[in-house]
Protein backbone atom coordinates (compact mmCIF):
# COMPACT_ATOMS: atom_id res chain seq x y z
CA UNK A 1 0.00 0.00 0.00
CA UNK A 2 1.31 3.23 -0.90
CA UNK A 3 1.62 6.24 2.06
CA UNK A 4 2.37 9.30 1.28
CA UNK A 5 5.73 9.93 3.49
CA UNK A 6 4.07 13.18 4.50
CA UNK A 7 1.01 11.75 6.50
CA UNK A 8 3.58 9.07 8.60
CA UNK A 9 1.26 8.87 12.06
CA UNK A 10 4.40 9.64 13.69
CA UNK A 11 4.86 12.66 12.27
CA UNK A 12 1.49 13.75 12.31
CA UNK A 13 1.47 13.61 16.38
CA UNK A 14 4.86 15.33 16.41
CA UNK A 15 3.15 18.30 14.37
CA UNK A 16 0.33 18.50 17.28
CA UNK A 17 3.05 20.06 19.31
CA UNK A 18 3.64 22.63 17.39
CA UNK A 19 1.29 25.23 19.07
CA UNK A 20 2.72 23.92 22.34
CA UNK A 21 5.94 24.68 20.72
CA UNK A 22 4.56 28.17 20.05
CA UNK A 23 3.71 29.16 23.16
CA UNK A 24 6.45 28.14 24.89
CA UNK A 25 8.89 30.30 22.68
CA UNK A 26 6.42 33.20 23.18
CA UNK A 27 7.31 32.65 26.72
CA UNK A 28 10.35 32.42 26.81
CA UNK A 29 10.80 35.94 24.61
CA UNK A 30 8.77 38.25 27.30
CA UNK A 31 11.15 36.45 29.88
CA UNK A 32 13.78 37.96 29.42
CA UNK A 33 15.64 37.18 32.84
CA UNK A 34 15.26 33.31 32.03
CA UNK A 35 15.50 33.68 28.05
CA UNK A 36 18.37 31.87 27.29
CA UNK A 37 18.10 29.28 30.33
CA UNK A 38 14.53 28.17 29.09
CA UNK A 39 15.36 27.33 25.71
CA UNK A 40 18.16 26.14 26.10
CA UNK A 41 16.44 23.31 28.54
CA UNK A 42 13.32 22.86 26.11
CA UNK A 43 15.09 23.06 22.72
CA UNK A 44 18.25 20.36 23.91
CA UNK A 45 17.45 18.25 20.61
CA UNK A 46 16.05 21.13 18.34
CA UNK A 47 12.61 19.96 18.24
CA UNK A 48 11.32 23.27 17.11
CA UNK A 49 14.62 24.35 14.67
CA UNK A 50 13.65 20.94 12.93
CA UNK A 51 9.75 21.14 12.85
CA UNK A 52 10.13 25.06 11.44
CA UNK A 53 12.43 24.06 8.99
CA UNK A 54 9.96 21.16 7.77
CA UNK A 55 7.07 22.95 7.51
CA UNK A 56 8.80 25.29 5.52
CA UNK A 57 10.30 23.01 3.26
CA UNK A 58 7.24 21.43 2.63
CA UNK A 59 5.55 24.38 1.75
CA UNK A 60 7.74 25.69 -0.97
CA UNK A 61 8.42 22.05 -2.29
CA UNK A 62 5.31 20.58 -2.98
CA UNK A 63 4.55 17.11 -3.51
CA UNK A 64 4.32 15.89 -7.32
CA UNK A 65 4.70 12.24 -7.78
CA UNK A 66 0.95 10.26 -7.64
CA UNK A 67 0.66 6.41 -8.01
CA UNK A 68 -0.79 5.84 -11.39
CA UNK A 69 -2.39 2.71 -12.41
CA UNK A 70 -0.18 0.12 -14.76
CA UNK A 71 0.28 1.15 -18.64
CA UNK A 72 -3.48 -0.57 -20.13
CA UNK A 73 -0.81 -2.90 -22.06
CA UNK A 74 1.04 -3.83 -19.34
CA UNK A 75 -2.75 -4.59 -17.78
CA UNK A 76 -3.23 -6.61 -20.45
CA UNK A 77 -0.55 -9.07 -20.97
CA UNK A 78 -0.15 -9.35 -17.16
CA UNK A 79 -3.65 -11.18 -17.48
CA UNK A 80 -2.95 -13.07 -20.58
CA UNK A 81 -0.26 -14.91 -18.19
CA UNK A 82 -2.46 -16.05 -15.72
CA UNK A 83 -2.71 -19.30 -17.34
CA UNK A 84 0.85 -20.34 -16.43
CA UNK A 85 1.60 -21.76 -13.52
CA UNK A 86 5.34 -21.23 -12.91
CA UNK A 87 7.25 -23.41 -10.64
CA UNK A 88 11.70 -22.60 -10.48
CA UNK A 89 13.79 -24.09 -8.11
CA UNK A 90 17.27 -24.28 -7.38
CA UNK A 91 18.69 -28.26 -7.98
CA UNK A 92 22.47 -27.85 -7.30
CA UNK A 93 24.62 -26.15 -5.03
CA UNK A 94 24.13 -26.67 -1.73
CA UNK A 95 23.13 -23.63 0.92
CA UNK A 96 26.75 -21.51 1.27
CA UNK A 97 28.66 -23.92 -1.15
CA UNK A 98 32.62 -23.46 -1.24
CA UNK A 99 33.81 -23.18 -4.34
CA UNK A 100 37.65 -24.72 -4.31
CA UNK A 101 40.45 -24.23 -6.48
CA UNK A 102 40.40 -26.06 -9.97
CA UNK A 103 36.57 -26.30 -9.90
CA UNK A 104 35.53 -22.57 -9.97
CA UNK A 105 35.24 -22.34 -13.78
CA UNK A 106 33.26 -25.67 -13.86
CA UNK A 107 30.58 -25.55 -11.38
CA UNK A 108 27.13 -23.65 -12.32
CA UNK A 109 24.24 -23.56 -10.97
CA UNK A 110 21.57 -26.49 -11.87
CA UNK A 111 18.16 -24.55 -12.13
CA UNK A 112 14.84 -26.26 -12.80
CA UNK A 113 12.26 -24.53 -14.81
CA UNK A 114 8.44 -24.91 -15.50
CA UNK A 115 5.65 -23.50 -16.94
CA UNK A 116 7.09 -20.15 -17.64
CA UNK A 117 8.23 -19.22 -21.03
CA UNK A 118 11.30 -17.59 -22.02
CA UNK A 119 10.92 -15.13 -24.64
CA UNK A 120 13.13 -12.40 -26.88
CA UNK A 121 11.63 -11.64 -29.99
CA UNK A 122 14.39 -9.42 -32.96
CA UNK A 123 11.16 -6.68 -33.01
CA UNK A 124 9.88 -6.70 -29.62
CA UNK A 125 12.35 -7.50 -27.95
CA UNK A 126 12.77 -9.28 -24.51
CA UNK A 127 9.20 -11.13 -23.52
CA UNK A 128 8.63 -13.06 -20.45
CA UNK A 129 11.99 -14.25 -18.91
CA UNK A 130 14.30 -14.84 -16.21
CA UNK A 131 16.83 -13.09 -13.99
CA UNK A 132 19.55 -14.07 -12.11
CA UNK A 133 21.82 -11.65 -10.04
CA UNK A 134 24.98 -11.97 -7.97
CA UNK A 135 25.59 -9.44 -5.31
CA UNK A 136 25.02 -5.93 -6.63
CA UNK A 137 25.93 -6.48 -9.90
CA UNK A 138 24.12 -5.70 -12.97
CA UNK A 139 21.03 -8.54 -13.63
CA UNK A 140 21.46 -10.93 -15.91
CA UNK A 141 18.20 -11.53 -18.12
CA UNK A 142 17.92 -15.30 -19.15
CA UNK A 143 15.72 -15.61 -22.43
CA UNK A 144 16.77 -18.38 -24.06
CA UNK A 145 17.75 -22.60 -22.53
CA UNK A 146 18.23 -25.94 -23.31
CA UNK A 147 15.13 -27.14 -21.85
CA UNK A 148 13.60 -27.31 -18.34
CA UNK A 149 16.64 -28.27 -16.44
CA UNK A 150 20.00 -25.77 -17.50
CA UNK A 151 22.90 -24.50 -16.22
CA UNK A 152 23.64 -20.81 -15.40
CA UNK A 153 27.68 -20.74 -14.99
CA UNK A 154 29.36 -19.01 -12.14
CA UNK A 155 32.67 -18.75 -13.82
CA UNK A 156 34.22 -14.93 -12.81
CA UNK A 157 33.46 -14.88 -9.03
CA UNK A 158 35.88 -13.36 -7.31
CA UNK A 159 37.24 -15.19 -3.68
CA UNK A 160 34.58 -14.74 -1.24
CA UNK A 161 31.14 -14.84 -0.12
CA UNK A 162 28.39 -13.95 -2.53
CA UNK A 163 24.38 -13.73 -2.55
CA UNK A 164 22.65 -14.79 -5.41
CA UNK A 165 19.10 -14.14 -6.32
CA UNK A 166 17.04 -15.67 -9.15
CA UNK A 167 13.62 -14.61 -10.62
CA UNK A 168 11.25 -14.78 -13.54
CA UNK A 169 10.21 -11.35 -14.61
CA UNK A 170 7.40 -10.13 -16.94
CA UNK A 171 8.47 -8.43 -19.96
CA UNK A 172 8.48 -4.99 -18.19
CA UNK A 173 10.93 -6.02 -15.88
CA UNK A 174 8.65 -6.48 -12.94
CA UNK A 175 9.31 -9.85 -10.38
CA UNK A 176 6.87 -12.38 -10.38
CA UNK A 177 6.23 -12.65 -6.28
CA UNK A 178 4.19 -15.80 -5.93
CA UNK A 179 5.45 -18.34 -4.33
CA UNK A 180 7.98 -21.09 -6.48
CA UNK A 181 8.63 -17.75 -8.59
CA UNK A 182 12.15 -17.25 -7.03
CA UNK A 183 14.83 -18.18 -4.41
CA UNK A 184 17.77 -17.29 -3.22
CA UNK A 185 21.29 -18.74 -2.59
CA UNK A 186 24.73 -18.29 -1.23
CA UNK A 187 28.22 -19.13 -2.67
CA UNK A 188 31.95 -18.71 -1.26
CA UNK A 189 35.00 -19.07 -3.70
CA UNK A 190 37.84 -20.65 -1.84
CA UNK A 191 36.95 -19.54 1.42
CA UNK A 192 33.54 -18.29 3.44
CA UNK A 193 33.99 -14.97 4.33
CA UNK A 194 31.84 -14.36 8.16
CA UNK A 195 29.48 -11.22 7.95
CA UNK A 196 30.10 -10.19 4.76
CA UNK A 197 26.68 -11.35 3.57
CA UNK A 198 23.41 -11.44 5.20
CA UNK A 199 22.31 -14.95 7.41
CA UNK A 200 20.50 -17.08 5.34
CA UNK A 201 17.23 -15.74 7.65
CA UNK A 202 17.69 -12.87 7.79
CA UNK A 203 15.90 -10.15 5.44
CA UNK A 204 18.12 -8.21 2.76
CA UNK A 205 16.28 -6.90 -0.25
CA UNK A 206 17.23 -6.55 -4.08
CA UNK A 207 16.53 -3.51 -6.28
CA UNK A 208 14.82 -5.43 -9.47
CA UNK A 209 13.62 -1.87 -10.54
CA UNK A 210 15.02 0.95 -11.73
CA UNK A 211 17.83 -1.57 -12.84
CA UNK A 212 19.09 -0.53 -15.97
CA UNK A 213 19.96 2.94 -14.94
CA UNK A 214 17.76 4.74 -16.77
CA UNK A 215 13.91 5.26 -16.42
CA UNK A 216 10.47 5.92 -18.84
CA UNK A 217 7.66 7.33 -17.55
CA UNK A 218 5.51 6.42 -15.98
CA UNK A 219 8.32 5.25 -13.46
CA UNK A 220 7.84 1.31 -12.23
CA UNK A 221 9.05 1.02 -8.77
CA UNK A 222 9.75 -2.79 -7.81
CA UNK A 223 12.09 -4.87 -5.17
CA UNK A 224 12.32 -8.16 -3.97
CA UNK A 225 12.36 -8.68 0.10
CA UNK A 226 13.85 -11.72 1.26
CA UNK A 227 13.11 -13.29 4.21
CA UNK A 228 10.44 -10.38 4.85
CA UNK A 229 8.57 -11.22 8.41
CA UNK A 230 5.46 -11.88 7.97
CA UNK A 231 2.60 -9.28 8.34
CA UNK A 232 -1.08 -8.01 7.57
CA UNK A 233 -2.62 -11.43 9.06
CA UNK A 234 -4.15 -9.25 11.46
CA UNK A 235 -4.41 -5.77 12.50
CA UNK A 236 -1.44 -4.62 14.52
CA UNK A 237 0.93 -6.69 13.25
CA UNK A 238 2.86 -4.59 11.02
CA UNK A 239 7.03 -5.22 11.64
CA UNK A 240 8.40 -3.59 8.54
CA UNK A 241 8.13 -0.95 6.15
CA UNK A 242 9.83 0.03 2.65
CA UNK A 243 10.82 3.39 2.62
CA UNK A 244 11.13 4.53 -1.09
CA UNK A 245 12.37 8.22 -1.85
CA UNK A 246 12.51 9.23 -5.31
CA UNK A 247 15.05 12.57 -4.98
CA UNK A 248 13.22 14.86 -2.16
CA UNK A 249 10.13 12.46 -1.67
CA UNK A 250 9.77 9.69 0.45
CA UNK A 251 6.55 7.41 0.86
CA UNK A 252 6.36 4.08 2.36
CA UNK A 253 5.27 0.61 1.24
CA UNK A 254 3.73 -1.94 3.60
CA UNK A 255 4.03 -4.87 1.02
CA UNK A 256 6.03 -6.44 -1.97
CA UNK A 257 4.61 -5.08 -4.73
CA UNK A 258 5.31 -2.37 -7.65
CA UNK A 259 4.29 0.88 -8.16
CA UNK A 260 3.81 2.89 -10.55
CA UNK A 261 4.47 6.74 -10.45
CA UNK A 262 4.06 9.44 -12.96
CA UNK A 263 5.04 13.19 -12.16
CA UNK A 264 9.10 12.68 -12.21
CA UNK A 265 10.04 16.18 -14.17
CA UNK A 266 14.32 16.04 -13.73
CA UNK A 267 16.61 14.16 -16.46
CA UNK A 268 18.19 12.27 -13.29
CA UNK A 269 16.95 10.74 -10.25
CA UNK A 270 17.63 9.40 -6.91
CA UNK A 271 16.14 6.33 -6.01
CA UNK A 272 16.57 4.71 -2.27
CA UNK A 273 14.96 1.93 -0.63
CA UNK A 274 14.96 1.64 3.13
CA UNK A 275 13.94 -1.66 4.87
CA UNK A 276 12.67 -0.29 8.32
CA UNK A 277 11.24 -2.18 11.48
CA UNK A 278 8.28 -2.02 13.22
CA UNK A 279 10.07 1.35 15.35
CA UNK A 280 11.43 2.63 12.07
CA UNK A 281 15.02 2.07 12.22
CA UNK A 282 16.98 0.49 9.53
CA UNK A 283 17.25 -3.14 9.49
CA UNK A 284 20.62 -4.62 8.74
CA UNK A 285 21.38 -1.54 6.78
CA UNK A 286 24.02 -2.70 4.57
CA UNK A 287 21.59 -5.06 2.95
CA UNK A 288 18.96 -3.21 3.11
CA UNK A 289 19.59 0.62 2.17
CA UNK A 290 19.97 0.72 -1.71
CA UNK A 291 20.58 3.70 -3.52
CA UNK A 292 20.14 3.90 -7.57
CA UNK A 293 21.22 6.68 -10.04
CA UNK A 294 19.13 7.25 -13.21
CA UNK A 295 18.32 9.14 -16.25
CA UNK A 296 15.46 9.57 -18.41
CA UNK A 297 15.84 7.85 -21.95
CA UNK A 298 13.24 7.70 -24.36
CA UNK A 299 14.53 4.03 -24.77
CA UNK A 300 13.98 3.26 -21.14
CA UNK A 301 10.81 1.21 -21.45
CA UNK A 302 10.29 -1.24 -24.34
CA UNK A 303 8.99 0.68 -27.78
CA UNK A 304 5.92 -1.81 -27.60
CA UNK A 305 4.59 -0.31 -24.67
CA UNK A 306 4.67 2.83 -26.47
CA UNK A 307 2.08 1.34 -28.88
CA UNK A 308 -1.34 -0.76 -29.46
CA UNK A 309 0.30 -4.59 -30.09
CA UNK A 310 -2.12 -6.71 -32.13
CA UNK A 311 -3.12 -10.33 -30.48
CA UNK A 312 -0.60 -11.88 -32.43
CA UNK A 313 2.57 -10.02 -31.06
CA UNK A 314 1.19 -10.33 -27.31
CA UNK A 315 1.02 -13.44 -28.44
CA UNK A 316 4.76 -13.68 -28.93
CA UNK A 317 5.72 -11.54 -25.77
CA UNK A 318 4.16 -14.34 -23.74
CA UNK A 319 5.18 -17.36 -25.66
CA UNK A 320 2.19 -18.40 -26.84
CA UNK A 321 3.32 -17.92 -30.62
CA UNK A 322 7.04 -17.55 -31.85
CA UNK A 323 8.52 -15.25 -34.79
CA UNK A 324 7.89 -18.26 -37.43
CA UNK A 325 4.98 -19.59 -36.59
CA UNK A 326 3.51 -16.01 -37.04
CA UNK A 327 5.33 -16.12 -40.67
CA UNK A 328 3.91 -19.55 -41.19
CA UNK A 329 0.62 -18.56 -40.72
CA UNK A 330 0.65 -15.14 -42.65
CA UNK A 331 2.02 -17.19 -45.76
CA UNK A 332 -0.64 -19.25 -45.73
CA UNK A 333 -3.12 -16.76 -45.69
CA UNK A 334 -1.64 -15.22 -48.60
CA UNK A 335 -1.27 -18.69 -50.74
CA UNK A 336 -3.18 -18.13 -53.71
CA UNK A 337 -3.82 -22.09 -53.40
CA UNK A 338 -5.41 -21.85 -49.89
CA UNK A 339 -8.87 -20.42 -48.62
CA UNK A 340 -8.53 -18.04 -46.52
CA UNK A 341 -9.51 -19.14 -43.09
CA UNK A 342 -12.28 -18.53 -40.93
CA UNK A 343 -11.25 -16.83 -37.86
CA UNK A 344 -12.65 -19.65 -35.71
CA UNK A 345 -10.57 -22.00 -37.80
CA UNK A 346 -7.54 -19.44 -37.50
CA UNK A 347 -7.93 -19.95 -33.75
CA UNK A 348 -8.30 -23.36 -33.67
CA UNK A 349 -5.32 -23.72 -35.58
CA UNK A 350 -3.37 -20.59 -33.36
CA UNK A 351 -4.17 -23.43 -30.35
CA UNK A 352 -2.81 -26.37 -31.70
CA UNK A 353 0.40 -24.80 -32.35
CA UNK A 354 0.40 -22.98 -28.89
CA UNK A 355 -0.27 -26.68 -27.86
CA UNK A 356 2.12 -28.41 -29.78
CA UNK A 357 4.57 -25.52 -28.64
CA UNK A 358 4.60 -26.21 -25.36
CA UNK A 359 4.34 -30.07 -25.70
CA UNK A 360 7.96 -30.33 -26.99
CA UNK A 361 11.59 -28.73 -26.61
CA UNK A 362 10.80 -25.25 -27.70
CA UNK A 363 13.81 -23.28 -26.46
CA UNK A 364 17.03 -25.23 -28.14
CA UNK A 365 19.02 -22.59 -29.21
CA UNK A 366 22.57 -22.52 -27.05
CA UNK A 367 22.10 -20.10 -24.03
CA UNK A 368 23.01 -16.60 -23.95
CA UNK A 369 24.82 -15.94 -20.91
CA UNK A 370 27.94 -18.10 -21.25
CA UNK A 371 29.76 -15.30 -19.34
CA UNK A 372 28.76 -13.69 -16.00
CA UNK A 373 31.17 -11.32 -15.67
CA UNK A 374 33.08 -11.33 -18.82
Amino acid sequence: MFYPFDINPWLCRLRKLIPVLLFTLCFCVFDNSSDALSLKAFDVLGVADRLHHEAHENKSNELVLSEVAPPELVQKIRARLTKYSPKLKLESLQESAILKNGTIEKQGMLVYLEDWPLVEDPELGIGTHLVFQIDDFQPKRITHTDGPRFEIPLNGLTPGSHRIAVYLAYPWGEALKAPDTSFQARVNVLKELKGVQPANDSPWLTVVSPSENQFGEPLMLDCLIWNAPLQGLKDGDDRWRLRVTVNAESFLLDREEAIWLDGVTSKEILVQFELLDETAKLINPVFNNKLRLVSRSNNANSFWMKRSLSENEISILTGELTRSQLADMDNKNLDPGNDIDSPSQTNSETQSLVDSENSSSEYSESAKYDLIFP
